[in-house]
């Protein structure tokens, strides 16, 4: 992976809420496109949708 898609990861990885997810989904949304876009990057991006996704519900129910 690139190392902009690994910023992107590490920043979901960082995320203790899911607002705070929320808000970083918002702040890489347009990125996270681009990248999807482009058969180079496609699986990379729809990583970091899937990480977002599994942040979102260990965070739901580890609570």
């Amino acid at each position: 992976m690139t190392p902009r898609i690994e910023a992107i990861k590490d920043a979901f990885r960082g995320c203790t809420s899911v607002p705070e997810v929320n808000a970083c989904a918002k702040d890489h949304g347009e990125e996270v496109s681009a990248l999807k876009a482009d058969p180079a990057t496609r699986v990379g991006a729809i990583q970091i949708e899937n990480l977002a996704a599994y942040k979102r519900l260990v965070l739901i129910h580890h609570k």
